[in-house]
């Protein structure tokens, strides 16, 4: 478990770092090369992607988790029947969706799309590719339950983090060269195709007895994923919520000039989450197999290896941002953003809370209860937005960050009482610290010595 875990972390770890190059790099090259305009309408049309991934109503990760704990059972069959239920319902989507965006560019005014930098037809074209493209992404993730179910996680990590950079890669090349956005958006949608091919052929040959296919799908599978597959699509919509909401409740509340300092120290302090993820999912499927196991020891630790390695990731960037944190965001920002201490400290606090409670409800979800907490969470997501305006007429910025805190500490509650009820007693935990302590040790050394 400990060398699938350490694999697992690698590859996300590689992911990240991938993602960032890519980021940092594609910005001043597509700048440079298309100008501001072009550039700014491109990077309008790369939204749409992003927005698409929620239209699968999350039936492929929750297709996903159902797979995992049956082949962990030994069920090839019932993993077969949820692997092409998920796939009926993903195709169905695709060719919709396909339909729906191609009508809609086809239809839209070339006034509306159109500029004196980038012509309607370019946009069309862009925007169509773009579509396919986020579509396929959603198409990829229906492979994720065999390499999961098989242990196999790291596999499909690395192989997703290699499309990605290929696909950042041609981008600038594309670009440097001449190209436009049909050109850049061609080579996005053709990197991606071929990657989801790569994805699916692995797949079938590492996860035996799991192949695409009409012939299993059922009805009764699709109406038992329909509910957690609703509760994992209300998570990150949640998130985006007490996000972005709370930066839009301050601006209104306070001023647009108070927006910044609220949303560069969470982006600073979110950084440390991401590091968190890397690890957290590299246990959801670890998690998912033990639950499947009715392994209750297994399950206990990696609930504390996860708690462990966010307190070892956290509490150091946590001080040096207590210690530092404004002067750190004035070299950031060249001295244009100047946040007080206490919106540091808050910001310090709500990255603690959240980082207590965020990972382990990772967890739940590994074993499709996220409907348990998901109502609560998009009710407080709700009344974070309200309260966060109140507290920023009073306290600025600084009532956003009140506001959010509120939230995680409400939220650490709710896991907790759920994580007890399904999964251990207190006491159980508390007996189990040694042999977490002991698997973060290992955790450690593995990861040191890649």
């Amino acid at each position: 478990m400990i060398r699938r875990l350490a694999k697992g972390v690698g590859a996300n770890a590689f992911g990240q770092i991938v993602n960032t190059a890519v980021q940092l790099a594609i910005v001043p090259i597509l700048a440079s090369q298309w100008g501001l305009e072009r550039y700014g309408t491109w990077l309008m049309i790369i939204t749409v992607p992003f927005y698409l991934l929620v239209s699968d109503l999350g039936f492929a990760k929750a297709g996903a988790v159902d797979m995992t704990m049956k082949m962990t059972r030994g069920d090839i069959k019932g993993a077969l029947v949820t692997f092409q239920t998920t796939f009926v319902f993903i195709a169905t989507m695709f060719v919709l969706l396909c339909t729906l965006i191609g009508l809609t560019s086809a239809l839209l005014p070339a006034s509306w799309i159109g500029s004196a930098a980038v012509s309607a037809h370019e946009v069309r074209w862009a925007l169509g590719l773009m579509s396919c493209y986020g579509v396929l992404i959603i198409s990829a993730t229906l492979f994720s339950g065999g390499y999961q179910g098989s242990g196999n996680y790291a596999v499909e990590a690395a192989i997703a983090a290699c499309v990605l950079l290929i696909e950042g890669v041609s981008a600038m090349v594309i670009a440097a060269s001449g190209g436009g956005m049909i050109a850049v958006a061609a080579s996005y949608l053709m990197w991606r195709a071929l990657g989801t091919l790569v994805r699916g052929i692995v797949m079938h040959r590492i996860a035996k007895g799991i192949h695409i296919g009409f012939r299993h799908a059922s009805m009764d599978c699709m109406r038992e994923l329909l509910r957690p597959a609703l509760a994992i699509m209300a998570v990150p919509m949640a998130q985006a919520f007490v996000l972005q909401g709370t930066a839009l409740a301050i601006g209104w509340a306070a001023s647009p000039a108070a927006v910044p300092l609220f949303t560069t120290t969470r982006t600073l302090t979110r950084f440390g989450m991401q590091i968190v993820g890397t690890v957290t999912n590299a246990t959801m499927p670890e998690f998912s197999m033990a639950s499947a196991a009715a392994n209750r020891p297994l399950q206990i630790r990696l609930i504390l290896l996860i708690l462990g390695t966010s307190a070892l990731i956290l509490l150091p960037i946590g001080v040096i941002l207590l210690v530092a944190g404004p002067e750190i965001i004035g070299l950031w920002t060249h001295d244009v953003v100047h946040v007080s201490w206490p919106m540091v400290a808050l910001m310090v606090a709500v990255m603690l809370a959240n980082g207590s409670w965020s990972p382990v409800s990772n967890m739940i979800v590994a074993v499709n209860k996220q409907r348990l907490f998901t109502p609560i969470f998009v009710v407080l997501a709700a009344f974070s937005a309200v309260l966060a305006y109140g507290l920023a007429l009073r306290f600025g910025a600084e009532g956003g960050a009140i506001a959010m805190l509120v939230v995680d500490l409400v939220m650490w509650v709710v896991i907790a009482r759920i994580v007890i009820r399904l999964f251990a007693t207190p006491r159980e935990f508390f007996e189990a610290i040694p042999d977490a302590l002991r698997d973060t040790g290992q955790l450690y050394r593995k990861l040191r010595r890649r």
